[in-house]
């Protein structure tokens, strides 16, 4: 897990803007869980077609690709194990960034749902929100895939950082960076998961089909299960 920024120079005057993003660069492990997910996502794309058309979000999609579908279902609803691993996942990356940035822990819904690109297909410039309650969004790509993510400032697009797409790598990021994602070269489709965390609270989570991401109880059992592994690992 590394954090890097995107970072303006000092400004010379009281008019000139800056910026400093931070992102959260992580990597699940288990490939086993990643491929699974990926093979569940491309085996139900037209599944998730049939829901209802929510927005571009201005990735210059359309009703064809899935990620127009975005908030009409929840991709860790799913009835799938690897689904319930990839919640404890991004929970945990998540606790660690706030642990790293010494941020206050929020009580939090998540929004998540899938991808899918075919060859020469990618996503324009977007941001995941810029409301006053806008928090973190992230990404997660299921495979190697021969194209970057671009993270950009929203001032100056040329102040960026490229990051290849690699098989489990996830990235946290302010939910108003934007961000676009360059041409699918490959013949075979290119999968990935995206997600805001949203505050508890302050938008219809019934509407966005959101469920509980982190609060105190949540918090409690993710220490427990911490401390019980490493009970299990020291009994080892």
């Amino acid at each position: 897990m590394s954090l890097i920024r995107i970072k303006s120079y000092h400004p010379q005057t009281e008019f000139a803007p800056s910026w400093n993003i931070p992102l959260w660069l992580t990597n699940w492990t288990d490939l086993t869980d990643v491929d699974n997910l990926r093979e569940w996502i491309a085996n139900n794309e037209k599944t998730i077609l049939d829901f209802e058309f929510a927005n571009t979000g201005g990735t210059g999609l359309n009703e064809n690709h899935i990620t127009t579908r975005f908030g009409r279902y929840n991709l860790l609803e799913q009835d799938h194990p690897a689904f319930k691993e990839l919640l404890k996942f991004l929970q945990y990356s998540y606790l660690e960034y706030v642990q790293k940035q010494q941020l206050e822990l929020k009580d939090l819904q998540i929004v998540c749902w899938a991808n899918i690109l075919r060859k020469d297909e990618g996503m324009e410039s977007h941001a995941h929100g810029a409301q006053p309650d806008a928090y973190l969004s992230g990404n997660m790509h299921l495979d190697d895939y021969h194209t970057r993510t671009v993270y950009h400032s929203s001032f100056d697009p040329e102040s960026k950082i490229e990051l290849p797409n690699k098989k489990g790598g996830c990235v946290l990021f302010p939910s108003c960076t934007p961000h676009y994602v360059e041409p699918h070269t490959r013949d075979d489709v290119r999968v990935s998961i995206a997600f805001d965390l949203r505050l508890t609270g302050t938008f219809d989570a019934d509407f966005f089909h959101a469920i509980p991401f982190i609060n105190k109880e949540i918090l409690e059992d993710i220490q427990e299960r911490s401390k019980q592994q490493v009970d299990n690992s020291e009994q080892k």
